[in-house]
């Protein structure tokens, strides 16, 4: 009777172990993480809607910290004086939240690439292509794409400054965190003719909730901003759109009468 009963215990004991080491396996698994890929626009914002597109020349941001098609915040950046000084001239002067004078904007003037800030205050949708390795954002307007790392990679030491920058992400949760150094200061920050300087600093977080994805931007630029601000956006997946080709400076150089280069 003592023998079988030492068996048995010897037998729960072992798998018990087994039980342990299997899940202590698995608990040493990373979850996959979120599938972020699809055709995204942006979501309808909180805002008092507007008849039409111009109509954000009335309307007033309840949060002042939501972006819409023109700027990240209806409230003043914490600018530095020379930063503010170039908005004031940038600006429409009717109103600071509306698009800025088209005669400065190098996008319209140059066909310039806009920037990774600028294409998220995009009405053209944008597709999310996911892999282990990168994270790819293919933007409609004029097929600007971003790259973000996500194989653990390092912000190289002499990367310089290009018009994307130099992204790498990591995932926190169901969250892609994503960090942006290597900006120029040829871009804008918004429509309204906000403006940074080459040490702008992006850290973005990207969370999808079923249809949906959540932005929140943290903009860290020393010479060109007097603190660290967020502002937050939201987009809305379209499960049967194709993104298209949309040369929108093009269209918006010829229908001006300027040549193409």
């Amino acid at each position: 009777m003592g023998d079988r009963l030492n068996s048995s215990i010897w037998v729960v004991l072992a798998l018990l172990l087994a039980f342990s080491v299997t899940f202590a396996q698995t608990a040493k698994q990373p979850l996959a993480p979120p599938d972020l890929s699809g055709v995204w626009t942006a979501a309808p914002s909180s805002r008092p809607a507007p008849r039409d597109l111009h109509g954000f020349r009335e309307t007033v941001a309840p949060e002042i910290d939501e972006a819409d098609f023109f700027t990240f915040r209806h409230s003043p950046y914490p600018m530095q004086p020379w930063a503010e000084e170039k908005f004031n001239y940038n600006k429409d002067p009717e109103n600071p939240y509306y698009q800025g004078r088209s005669e400065l904007d190098p996008f319209l003037t140059e066909c310039a690439p806009e920037g990774p800030t600028i294409k998220w205050l995009d009405m053209n949708p944008f597709e999310i292509i996911q892999s282990p390795k990168r994270v790819l954002i293919i933007f409609e307007s004029n097929h600007e794409v971003r790259q973000i790392w996500t194989d653990g990679r390092q912000h190289p030491k002499d990367f310089g400054h290009n018009w994307m920058g130099h992204s790498i992400g990591h995932w926190e949760g169901d969250t892609l965190v994503v960090d942006t150094i290597g900006l120029n200061d040829l871009t804008r920050l918004d429509k309204a003719g906000h403006v940074h300087s080459d040490q702008l600093h992006l850290v973005e977080r990207l969370q999808r909730v079923n249809d949906r994805l959540s932005l929140t931007i943290t903009f860290d630029d020393p010479k060109a901003f007097t603190t660290a601000w967020s502002a937050r956006k939201n987009f809305v997946l379209r499960p049967t759109w194709e993104i298209d080709e949309a040369p929108t400076c093009g269209d918006e150089l010829v229908g001006r009468g300027i040549p193409l280069r």
